[in-house]
């Protein structure tokens, strides 16, 4: 990523430098809503893509009768699609049509020093998150909504368990908050305001999540993560408090299967 520069020549693009000029407080990125639906169509064309050898090389190690779920090996191929290639994509994505395309820094991503405060409010927010998904979960139980937690097969093999580890723990905190904090809601901030930005990335976090279940949840944490990098003008306190909440998630569902 070495050779993406600050480009401080490039004066004019649509008259979007004078646009960050005049508006300091919000990020100076320089990216399109076109390009975020560019970003969004490549995501998902290509996690489908990498899905069609994922399932066919998954259905050729499962015996007759089995599901993905009773077969490691195919349960952990058919996994790597939408927990590391989707989040590869993710990434890939927000730099290319971004950063990339506009010579700007990755710091256009919201990957710079935050104005203000991190640990107390990564702290705050965590486990606020942590609250908010066990929560919904026991006001949906209560109201007879089944939750949709993850398969105990996950954390029954070191496969499909070490895709997840990967994808959710390593991965997704500093991905995700790059790609719907950095890339989509930086962008929409400068252009609607950040209370719109917030609606549309938290809407599309949360949707990119694939779970009807989760919908509101999901988005209540993406709009908070939203407010924390209008707040300190990066993804850094976001990013530690969405690794907070997926390592204790995982670690709780590996702990339930004991």
């Amino acid at each position: 990523m070495a050779s993406i520069s600050v480009s401080g020549s490039r004066s004019t693009v649509g008259g979007l430098s004078q646009f960050a000029t005049a508006n300091p407080d919000r990020p100076a990125v320089l990216w399109s809503t076109l390009d975020i639906v560019k970003a969004i169509i490549v995501v998902v064309v290509g996690t489908i893509i990498a899905g069609i050898p994922a399932a066919l090389i998954a259905d050729s190690l499962l015996n007759s009768g089995q599901n993905y779920e009773d077969n490691a090996m195919a349960y952990t191929v058919v996994l790597i699609p939408s927990m590391v290639v989707v989040e590869i994509l993710f990434f890939v994505t927000a730099v290319w049509f971004g950063p990339r395309k506009y010579r700007q820094s990755l710091a256009a991503l919201g990957l710079r020093k935050p104005t203000r405060g991190v640990w107390w409010l990564a702290g705050a927010m965590g486990f606020a998150g942590v609250g908010l998904v066990y929560g919904y979960d026991a006001v949906s139980s209560m109201i007879g909504v089944k939750s949709q937690s993850t398969p105990d097969q996950v954390f029954d093999n070191a496969g499909p368990f070490l895709v997840v580890a990967v994808g959710a723990v390593l991965l997704a905190p500093v991905i995700e908050e790059v790609f719907f904090r950095g890339f989509i809601f930086g962008a929409l901030w400068r252009r609607r305001g950040w209370v719109f930005a917030a609606l549309v990335s938290s809407l599309l976090f949360s949707v990119a999540h694939l779970s009807i279940y989760g919908l509101p949840v999901f988005a209540a944490i993406g709009f908070l993560f939203a407010w924390s990098y209008r707040y300190t003008g990066s993804v850094k306190a976001s990013v530690i408090a969405h690794a907070i909440i997926n390592t204790v998630t995982v670690g709780v569902g590996l702990m339930a299967s004991f």
